[in-house]
């Protein structure tokens, strides 16, 4: 079964060969191309001899399969065929698909780092050629927001290619406001979120999943140490529970309610924050959501995003994370906050018994008008 599924896959690379006329294909350069293809696919192939090669075009020529290839041979063209429109794949398609066809390969053309992927860039035009569509052009229907981050996009396909031959890494990589260092990788994935990439893998010396941001990469060595692979690891089961890509060691996802206006209440029921998200209870003026993720510096930063639309109920070390960072947003304007809790909530953590309110009072050094104070107060109960 191996052999009839390698021997077919040389039959499409000698048959894109001989359609192409703008060089001569003999044995050698067959053999080339069908060794770079096995390159790119991961095929742990030998290169075909020119015994396989003879034996692979008699069997496109013969009927025995169903090709009967008018495959012809002269010293200064090389194998060709006598038919220049002869394919033994020609896809004939319709005016409707040759659209859609065309404005999927518009799409994956806009999709952030496909341009620094060769393969996938090969890939598109292979399509192309084989399907005889032309993109140039063409307006899309469907557009992507332009990723305005380009930094990391580089190692893309360097990567990418690692990752294919499970090759463990040296990386030497910079984080923020400290001294540039190394880890030990055995890379396992390219993740994207909010146009960053990342490399996911397996950080060897510490022995835990590590996200590596691709624009803090400086360098990128093959390391001799074993290619280690977790088992049954999978990024999608594994970035199930967690909003971003920041997910503490040890980290269990965390029951998270939260009010809503009635105005924001729409749009966070149609584009949900999480894929956890429930709507729990309907009110008058307001909504009751509950997500179900690990705690982290995105689903903290992605809630204080929705402002004054959005009050956190639970649990309480996110609520009062959240308070700290208002009260530090606050002072950055000028404006001092004082804090009042009606309850006592030091104790056991309730469902939604929780009522405080914060105060916010201009700051007179800076603000000389009248003062101002903004008190808001819920009660909720289960």
């Amino acid at each position: 079964m191996a052999y009839s599924l390698h021997a077919n896959l040389r039959y499409r690379i000698i048959d894109r060969c001989l359609k192409d006329l703008s060089r001569p294909y003999f044995h050698e350069e067959i053999a080339d191309a069908i060794q770079q293809e096995f390159d790119e696919l991961g095929l742990d192939l030998d290169r075909p001899s020119k015994r396989t090669i003879d034996y692979d075009i008699s069997n496109m020529r013969s009927g025995k399969l169903g090709y009967e290839a008018p495959i012809i041979f002269s010293k200064d063209d090389g194998y060709r065929y006598s038919d220049p429109g002869f394919s033994l794949y020609k896809l004939t398609i319709n005016r409707q698909s040759a659209h859609d066809l065309t404005q999927t390969l518009l799409l994956m053309k806009q999709m952030s780092g496909i341009e620094s992927m060769p393969v996938f860039a090969r890939s598109i035009t292979l399509l192309e050629q084989e399907l005889q569509i032309k993109t140039e052009g063409c307006r899309p229907i469907i557009y992507y927001e332009e990723s305005t981050n380009d930094l990391g996009k580089p190692w893309i396909s360097i990567l990418y290619d690692k990752i294919r031959r499970r090759q463990t890494l040296n990386i030497h990589y910079q984080p923020f406001d400290r001294q540039p260092r190394d880890i030990l990788l055995a890379p396992y994935n390219l993740y994207e979120f909010y146009n960053r990439w990342y490399l996911v893998g397996w950080q060897i010396d510490k022995k835990r999943i590590a996200f590596i941001s691709l624009d803090r990469i400086i360098d990128v060595n093959d390391s001799i140490f074993p290619y280690f692979e977790v088992p049954g690891f999978d990024i999608r089961e594994y970035m199930a529970e967690t909003f971003g890509i920041r997910r503490p060691d040890n980290a269990s996802p965390q029951t998270i309610r939260f009010m809503v206006t009635k105005e924001e209440s729409h749009y966070i029921r149609t584009k949900p924050i999480h894929r956890s998200q429930k709507l729990l209870d309907v009110h008058l003026d307001y909504d009751i959501y509950q997500l179900k993720v690990v705690l982290n510096h995105e689903i903290k930063y992605k809630l204080l995003s929705y402002g004054a639309s959005l009050e956190v109920l639970k649990p309480l070390s996110l609520r009062h994370d959240i308070m700290g960072e208002l009260k530090s947003m606050a002072n950055r304007y000028g404006l001092e906050t004082h804090e009042k809790f009606l309850f006592d909530i030091s104790g056991e953590e309730p469902l939604y018994d929780i009522s405080c309110s914060i105060a916010i009072v201009p700051n007179k050094e800076t603000i000389t008008e009248k003062e101002i104070r903004y008190e808001n107060t819920h009660e909720f109960y289960d």
